[in-house]
């Protein structure tokens, strides 16, 4: 069954908690969670920010979807407006870090397919999660760090 963006937005503010507690243990140190109030990262620690997306279809699509704009305005959304140095994608099953910066310069150079979410609301490239293997800075088991 399909999620709506209540359901979406609920989980992905769960993953943000389980990404922080994770950042917190591997580095020792207190991370700050935006709770919101800072639009263009989530998590910040050590002065790294880390912009947290969930997707809980991922696992049995292959695919990522990363959005990149919102469709009625045209304005760019999602990856382009965020500040984080490190975009982190959370699967059902894993927590992958990426580059930013590698993970947009792979959506402008390779031939990903846009495709629209949330009634027209978002629009976005769904990437292959077997085609940027060698972008994941780093690859942890969900169960591993929940």
């Amino acid at each position: 069954m399909l999620m709506g963006w209540r359901e979406d937005k609920a989980y992905g503010e769960q993953m943000e908690e389980v990404v922080a507690t994770y950042l917190e243990d591997k580095h020792g140190m207190m991370c700050e969670v935006s709770d919101g109030r800072f639009p263009y990262w989530d998590i910040i620690i050590g002065g790294e920010t880390y912009e947290v997306k969930a997707d809980r279809l991922a696992d049995k699509t292959g695919n990522m979807f990363v959005e990149t704009k919102n469709p009625k305005t045209g304005r760019r959304k999602g990856i382009y407006e965020s500040t984080a140095d490190y975009y982190v994608y959370c699967t059902g099953t894993n927590v992958m870090f990426f580059d930013r910066g590698a993970l947009i310069d792979y959506i402008e150079t390779k031939d990903v397919r846009i495709v629209e979410a949330y009634s027209g609301n978002a629009e976005g490239a769904l990437v292959r999660i077997e085609d940027v293997q060698h972008l994941i800075l780093l690859n942890e088991r969900l169960k591993g760090i929940l």
